[in-house]
């Protein structure tokens, strides 16, 4: 999902790349919580996607607000 937050970001697979060895825990921190949320029957598997793509989508924002 972080990948799809800084392909949406126009970044090129290099500096996505770039992007995720430089900040290692927010994948991990990411996928961690979307796997607790998933463990939850029903409820867990339809919201843990959305959780997944948002948090990934406002830590991309971060690199958006330092270009500009």
């Amino acid at each position: 999902m972080l990948d799809y937050g800084l392909a949406t970001e126009k970044q090129n697979k290099v500096a996505s790349a770039t992007y995720v060895n430089n900040h290692k825990g927010l994948p991990i921190g990411n996928g961690l919580i979307f796997y607790i949320i998933h463990m939850l029957p029903i409820i867990g598997w339809i919201t843990a996607p959305f959780y997944s793509l948002i948090a990934a989508q406002l830590n991309t924002q971060e690199l958006k607000d330092k270009e500009l």
